[in-house]
C-alpha cells in the first residue's frame, strides 16, 4: 500500500499539517491565555484596592489598625491572595500585609520601593494600575492604586499588588501534558 511515492509524500504533508496545526494552536493558546489570565488578574486587583478604599473611607480609625478589623481583612488568605499597603496623604506606610517568610519579602520589597518611587506621588484622586517585571517575562507583579477619600479630602492610599507568577505556573503546565 505504501509502495507508491505519491501517497507516501501525501501522507507525510498530512501529517506534518497536523503537527505544524497543532503546534500553532498551542503556541496561540499560550499567547492568548497569558493575556486573559493577566486581564483577569488586573480587574481583580482593581477591586480589590476599591474595596478597601470604600472600607477605609467607612472606617477611617481603621486606617492605623484601629481595632483589629483591618489587620483580620489584611491577612485573610481567602479574600486577599495579594499584597496590600495603606499609606496616609504624606506617603507615610500605616499598614501592610504580614511578612511571613522570603517569598512575602520578595514580593513586598520590590512594590513598596515602586510605590514610594512612583505611585504615591499621584495627588489626584483617581485610581490606576501597573504592571512592573519581577523576575522575567511571565513574573509580574500587577499594582493597582485607590485612593481613601474621608469627608471629601484626600486621606490616604490603599495599594494591592498581586504576583502574576501562579497564572504563568499554572499555564506553562498545560504545556506539559
Amino acid at each position: 500500500m505504501f509502495r507508491s511515492v505519491f501517497l507516501r509524500r501525501i501522507l507525510f504533508m498530512v501529517l506534518l499539517s497536523l503537527v505544524i496545526a497543532g503546534a500553532l494552536s498551542a503556541v496561540l493558546f499560550f499567547v492568548a491565555s497569558v493575556n486573559s489570565v493577566k486581564n483577569r488578574a488586573i480587574d481583580d486587583s482593581k477591586s480589590r484596592a476599591d474595596i478597601l478604599s470604600a472600607y477605609f473611607s467607612r472606617h477611617p480609625e481603621e486606617m492605623n489598625g484601629g481595632s483589629g478589623n483591618s489587620k483580620e481583612l489584611l491577612e485573610d488568605d481567602r479574600l486577599m491572595d495579594s499584597y496590600v499597603l495603606v499609606y496616609d496623604r504624606e506617603g507615610y506606610l500605616l499598614q501592610q500585609t504580614l511578612e511571613l517568610g522570603a517569598e512575602d519579602t520578595e514580593i513586598l520589597i520590590p512594590l513598596k520601593n515602586y510605590s514610594t518611587s512612583q505611585l504615591l506621588t499621584n495627588r489626584s484622586e483617581t485610581r490606576f494600575f501597573v504592571v512592573i517585571p519581577h523576575r522575567g517575562m511571565f513574573d509580574q507583579i500587577i499594582i493597582a492604586q485607590a485612593t481613601i477619600i474621608i469627608d471629601s479630602q484626600l486621606s490616604g492610599y490603599v495599594i494591592v499588588g498581586t504576583p502574576t507568577r501562579d497564572s504563568a505556573d499554572m499555564l506553562l503546565d498545560f504545556l506539559e501534558i
